[in-house]
């Protein structure tokens, strides 16, 4: 075969270009739901052959639909800005509220330590008095121990007395009798003594007699 020669364009090709057509729908995806992962989706997009007018049309339309499509975007953005905007509002709102919050809980946590603190604090006061407590119904015990043995020993200490006194009554009861018998004594110590000096008065009568009739003196009984 022989070479082909090239020819120059004629007038309408020089005008043609080429350029790329739209993109074409995603394919389906052939993989199922568990291997999806794995699967992927292809789109087309063909190359055309157009005039430089025609070229320059799709261009402008495409910009204009493009400014379109960007022009939603923007409004679309501004009404998310504005949604956004309202949610920052809103959330700054619970934000301040939520530190607000945040402080009482703080403070609330602080007071209830403070609580904790004065309850433990109240807790060692309580233990310490019930300790006290029991020292001194130990105490007591003892007291009412030592009372009870003090009680026995006045009791003791009573019948002891009533026992001294009953004996001091019979030692003064016997000194009584006793003083009795010693005034008898005496009683009959002087009337001896009297009888004595009687029979002595009546000896020396006798021994003057005696010696008047010149006789032996009698002897005296109970000289």
């Amino acid at each position: 075969l022989a070479a082909s020669t090239p020819r120059p364009c004629s007038a309408a090709e020089q005008q043609q270009v080429c350029s790329l057509g739209d993109w074409s729908s995603w394919s389906e995806c052939p993989a199922a739901c568990a291997e999806r992962a794995h699967a992927s989706v292809i789109r087309r997009r063909t190359l055309s052959w157009s005039t430089q007018e025609q070229l320059l049309a799709d261009q402008v339309t495409h910009l204009l639909y493009r400014g379109i499509v960007l022009e939603k975007e923007i409004d679309d953005l501004q009404a998310v800005n504005r949604s956004l905007h309202k949610q920052n509002v809103a959330l700054v709102t619970k934000l301040t509220s939520t530190n607000d919050a945040l402080l009482r809980m703080e403070r609330e946590a602080s007071h209830a330590e403070g609580l904790q603190q004065e309850l433990a604090a109240e807790r060692k006061t309580n233990a310490a008095l019930r300790e006290e407590n029991q020292q001194l119904i130990n105490r007591v015990l003892d007291s009412q121990k030592t009372l009870d043995r003090e009680a026995s020993h006045i009791t003791w200490l009573h019948s002891d007395n009533q026992d001294l006194r009953n004996r001091h009554m019979t030692a003064h009861s016997r000194a009584d009798e006793l003083q009795k018998q010693v005034d008898d004594l005496r009683a009959s110590n002087v009337a001896l003594r009297t009888s004595n000096l009687a029979l002595k008065s009546e000896t020396s009568d006798l021994r003057g007699t005696a010696s008047r009739l010149r006789l032996p003196p009698p002897v005296a009984c109970g000289t």
